[in-house]
């Protein structure tokens, strides 16, 4: 018998009880649920750490009648494709990413170079998810992949949404988000 699990992956900065809602909904359908969290401030760790650490324990945690979903939110996005460079016994099933930088974010160019300070901060990873990142486009897309995105008006309590001219979500442009042309896509105007 086939084990379906989702793993839900937050996104930059955040915590996984950003994605309760969602882990709710999975469960109440009757899904097995596994949260993951990673921390980016102030640590060294990059996208292909962290993708390491997880697709380490979920090779440990499950077998080859595993089939594990993901669903992951902005950066949780790109860890997925991390993840799936190193999957080994479980089968991957179907990927969920939303308003993730699959190819980085013009948010971390701006931060490096008007507020270089805050790198301290935010880790070292926004090195990696500047716009055309070399990082992020060496990692595979998942065969079954579903995009979502948003887009947003400006809005002054958002002073990321005014960097750039391009459609986004406030912080990852809609291109970025969209960056593989093969993935089912939903958009959605907030």
């Amino acid at each position: 018998v086939m084990k379906e699990v989702v793993v839900l992956i937050h996104g930059f900065s955040a915590h996984v009880i950003t994605l309760h809602f969602i882990k709710k909904e999975l469960e109440n359908a009757g899904y097995e649920v596994l949260p993951l969290s990673y921390i980016t401030a102030f640590t060294k760790k990059g996208i292909n750490d962290i993708g390491k650490e997880f697709s380490r324990l979920l090779n440990q945690k499950y077998s080859s009648n595993t089939i594990i979903h993901f669903v992951g939110h902005s950066l949780g996005g790109v860890i997925i494709r991390s993840i799936l460079n190193y999957s080994k016994y479980y089968q991957p099933g179907n990927v969920v990413t939303i308003g993730s930088p699959h190819n980085g974010a013009k948010a971390a160019n701006w931060t490096l170079k008007y507020i270089p300070f805050m790198t301290k901060i935010l880790g070292s990873i926004i090195y990696e998810l500047v716009h055309d990142s070399e990082v992020i486009s060496k990692l595979p897309y998942p065969v079954h992949h579903g995009v979502v995105v948003g887009t947003i008006n400006r809005k002054p309590l958002n002073p990321f949404a005014y960097m750039t001219d391009d459609l986004s979500d406030g912080l990852v442009e809609l291109d970025s988000s969209c960056h593989d042309r093969n993935a089912k896509l939903f958009i959605s105007n907030t």
